[in-house]
């Protein structure tokens, strides 16, 4: 199953929680490659 989770949209439809994350100097791209593992780790069993 392919992850369709674009974390650009989805911080486009929640502005805040991306001034959140800029705020504290959190990567994006990080971001999205922690979520991506994660979900890989879920979808694996």
């Amino acid at each position: 199953m392919e992850n369709t989770f674009d974390i650009h949209k989805f911080l486009a439809a929640y502005p805040s929680i991306e001034e959140n994350i800029k705020k504290h100097n959190i990567n994006i791209e990080d971001l999205k490659n922690i979520y991506d593992d994660y979900i890989k780790c879920r979808t694996s069993y």
